[in-house]
């Protein structure tokens, strides 16, 4: 058993991996490093997680027993859980980028915090019970790292 759960977390570990090199070559090949560009990304990216977690939430059902079942089917919350992570790396990659330009540190840092806050809440939403608590974080997060990287995104276009 142990080595079983040692493998999916290996497994999850180079997923994890693969997805964050795949979306740096992406960033530093097509958004050409632009901020702004990856900051635009991110709002939009954003407004499609708000779309995903609004179906996962009306359309299916986490199952009280064993929750992380509800990951072995396509569906709402599978991609929601997806887009998330994405949203994750490109944060973290944003903030790379705004600590080498040293441009919008601080903005940038808040919307990334709020990121990690509403994912780390929506696992724990999914794994211990579905308490409002931490709907309304990730809710908080969400709308917290769309106005920083609206901010950032669309400032920076003038500029």
């Amino acid at each position: 058993m142990a080595m079983l759960i040692f493998l999916i977390l290996l497994g999850v570990a180079l997923f994890i991996a693969l997805v964050a090199w795949a979306l740096g070559v992406f960033v530093h090949r097509s958004l050409h490093d632009d901020m702004g560009l990856v900051a635009r990304w991110l709002v939009g990216l954003l407004v499609v997680q708000f779309i995903l977690g609004m179906s996962a939430n009306l359309f299916q059902t986490i199952p009280d027993d064993m929750p992380w079942r509800v990951f072995h089917e396509v569906g709402p919350i599978i991609l929601h859980a997806l887009n998330g992570l994405v949203i994750v790396v490109l944060a973290v990659w944003l903030r790379i980028l705004a600590g080498r330009q040293d441009r919008y540190v601080g903005p940038v840092a808040l919307g990334g915090t709020a990121v990690a806050i509403a994912f780390v809440c929506g696992v724990i939403f999914v794994n211990l019970g579905q308490n409002d608590i931490y709907s309304f974080a990730m809710a908080l997060g969400f709308i917290v790292a769309l106005l920083e990287f609206a901010y950032v995104g669309f400032r920076s276009m003038k500029h």
